[in-house]
């Protein structure tokens, strides 16, 4: 104990107002992109496993006022990430026609969004880019999350929803089809497209 230095301190005065929870500044797109990284290192993701039903995430989400959920499989991999307005979405809603069962009673990995068809940098990358760099790779990718990698491993990720909230300007992904069957299925249920 002897290496340490006890730090000043002042009274306190009988009252004080808290400082605000949602007082943040808002950020520019010039700012460094590891302000808006959800980083896995500092907190364990929101998740649940590829079998957790719709109504039990829902729930997860909605008592963490999150806007999506990590999805892990039973090794305790991350395999997809599900957006919360996916959840109610006219794809779940579609889905859960297809296969006869209640909208509440389909699994997560029905929705989430693998992991293997969202864009992936290094840590390094992200240090040096701008939220404008991260925004223009989600419109690129059509892809509203971005997976941040150190050593092989996901550290993070940065979700367009976020760099709207800690910026306040609109980011404008156009989602891509992925393949000749995505396309036509686009054709065939155009009103589906949100």
């Amino acid at each position: 104990m002897s290496h340490y230095t006890s730090l000043s301190w002042a009274a306190m005065p009988a009252q004080l107002p808290l400082a605000k929870l949602n007082a943040r500044t808002k950020l520019s797109w010039n700012e460094p992109a590891r302000m808006v990284l959800d980083n896995f290192s500092d907190q364990d993701p929101l998740h649940v496993h590829t079998s957790t039903k719709l109504k039990h995430a829902d729930a997860i989400m909605d008592g963490a006022g999150a806007r999506y959920i990590c999805v892990f499989d039973h090794q305790q991999r991350l395999t997809g990430v599900l957006a919360l307005r996916d959840l109610h979405g006219r794809q779940a809603v579609r889905l859960a026609k297809e296969l006869s069962i209640a909208h509440d009673d389909l699994s997560v990995d029905y929705l989430m969004k693998p992991i293997s068809q969202l864009p992936l940098i290094t840590y390094q990358q992200l240090e040096r880019a701008r939220i404008g760099d991260v925004v223009a790779t989600l419109q690129k990718s059509g892809q509203d999350f971005l997976l941040v990698q150190e050593e092989g491993q996901i550290v993070g990720l940065v979700s367009s929803l976020n760099i709207v909230e800690r910026t306040g300007e609109s980011v404008q992904v156009r989602h891509h089809v992925e393949s000749f069957v995505d396309i036509l299925h686009a054709i065939k249920h155009s009103d589906d497209i949100d």
